[in-house]
């Protein structure tokens, strides 16, 4: 088992780091398991946020089946029922980032293990729709609060060789729970699901409690010796981390961190300074455009979508829908390794025209089918087209943002970014959630996949522009490209 490990560890390590000397690789395995271990608690807890954003697609189709005033065209219980989560996440990610400020990154992973056990817990027994929106909510709330801490805490508290590689595991573990979610609701029922889902807050905030507080944290809190403390225990002693160390401790006394700034000053740097407010609005542009790329519509709709894709008479919708996940997840594992050892803009630039292909083919063979009855164009090019969406998609618009807020977002300002980075996404993501059935049955599947495809090739461009390059790079020196010399 310990071979194991290592050769892990040793994997996702630069090869120029490890060292011959036996010692010393051991000690950078040492450091490496350990930044994975602590972790842990943060990614799953977005296994629950997986799990919340795949829970209506498996329960919406049963809930159609025992209740028939939901299949009435002008009802509006399934698209609320989806987004109510959404809407209460956006509005609980603006708390989010203040705690994370006041209470420390660990800590504030804790306190959002509450409302998510209460949620799932609601779910789980209820036997009404009023209850279920109840449900709902409660675990929206948990979801918004923890957003906009885990990208900043795992990318201050990891390497910059494997900080990319665990920062991408933010979009496996999302993954993860969503399949997980789909699995135990198409063979089970959806209760079923809901219980499962309890476990991600309850173990996520258990393994929380063995993490550690990030060293950035403690410093503008003016706890140095803990903060030298705790970046050892982290980082370790090599010559890298004490270069990094000592470069810290210098922007600490000449107060860069600025720790005893008010919000009022805060929010007047965001909106003053080039190295702020340049990559914030690159990292909020991707994300929304992200979100209208249709992102997590085929989560939250996927039996749905997979039969206006494919035809209301497609019969394996479930088979299908299992299928996008199962590419979902195997390609976040590539997709860790990618972000590890590719730059930033090659994930952009490939990824995002990949999906804008495959949307294009989509919304084609869509306008077609109905007037060409021809099972090729009809099915088996949509199908491909589908499965080469959630590739494609998973690839690029799906980790990459999460990966940049937790790479560009400045250490100075990150509670007060963090916040408006998830506030304005997640509005992004309500309406997506929330319109996308309209456009579907007004539009059309064509037309909204074309609409889909625009706001694809708006993040590509968008990235191919701004988007500095940021492998291998600590967190100061991503801030310095953005810093006016």
């Amino acid at each position: 088992m310990y071979g194991f490990f290592r050769n892990f560890a040793n994997l996702i390590w630069t090869k120029k780091s490890i060292s011959t000397d036996g010692s010393a690789a051991d000690e950078k395995w040492r450091i490496t398991f350990y930044q994975i271990f602590i972790s842990l608690g943060p990614l799953t807890f977005c296994m629950g946020v997986g799990g919340m954003m795949g829970f209506s697609g498996i329960f919406l189709p049963q809930l159609k089946e025992e209740n028939k005033e939901t299949n009435e065209p002008e009802s509006d219980i399934p698209s609320w029922i989806a987004s109510s989560a959404v809407l209460s996440m956006t509005i609980a990610s603006v708390f989010g980032g203040f705690f994370m400020e006041k209470y420390g990154r660990k800590r504030a992973h804790v306190i959002p293990a509450i409302p998510g056990i209460l949620g799932w817990l609601t779910i789980a027994f209820s036997n009404s729709i009023a209850t279920i929106l109840v449900g709902r909510v409660l675990t929206g709330i948990s979801c918004g609060l923890f957003a906009p801490i885990t990208s900043s805490y795992i990318g201050e508290i990891t390497a910059p060789s494997i900080r990319p590689f665990v920062l991408g595991c933010i979009t496996l573990a999302l993954t993860i729970g969503t399949l997980l979610c789909h699995l135990v609701g198409t063979f089970y029922s959806w209760k079923m699901a809901a219980l499962l889902c309890l476990l991600f807050p309850t173990i996520g905030g258990l393994l929380t409690l063995f993490s550690e507080e990030t060293p950035n944290w403690l410093f503008r809190k003016n706890r140095a010796d803990e903060a030298c403390a705790a970046f050892e225990r982290i980082r370790g002693k090599s010559d890298e981390a004490k270069r990094e160390l000592e470069i810290i401790l210098e922007r600490h006394k000449n107060g860069v961190a600025n720790p005893g700034k008010s919000l009022k000053d805060t929010a007047r740097d965001v909106m003053s300074k080039p190295e702020i407010y340049k990559p914030l609005l690159v990292v909020v542009l991707y994300f929304m455009s992200a979100q209208f790329a249709g992102i997590n519509v085929v989560t939250f709709y996927a039996i749905d979508v997979v039969k206006l894709s494919l035809g209301p008479n497609f019969q394996n919708s479930h088979l299908i829908m299992l299928a996008m996940d199962s590419v979902r997840a195997v390609t976040s594992i590539i997709a860790c390794i990618l972000l590890k050892n590719l730059k930033r803009r090659h994930l952009v630039i490939g990824g995002g025209l990949g999906c804008l292909i495959c949307l294009l083919t989509l919304s084609a063979s869509n306008f077609l089918s109905g007037t060409i009855k021809n099972p090729t164009i009809s099915v088996y090019i949509p199908l491909i087209s589908l499965l080469g969406y959630v590739f494609f998609i998973s690839i690029s618009l799906v980790p990459l943002p999460w990966c940049l807020a937790g790479e560009l977002l400045p250490l100075e300002v990150k509670g007060l970014a963090s916040s408006i980075l998830c506030f304005t996404s997640f509005s992004a993501f309500f309406i997506a959630i929330k319109f996308s059935p309209f456009l579907f049955s007004f539009l059309g599947s064509g037309s909204t996949y074309l609409i889909f495809s625009v706001f694809t090739l708006f993040g590509t461009v968008l990235c191919m522009i701004l988007l500095p390059e940021t492998k291998n790079k600590t967190l100061n020196e991503i801030a310095d490209t953005y810093r006016n010399k």
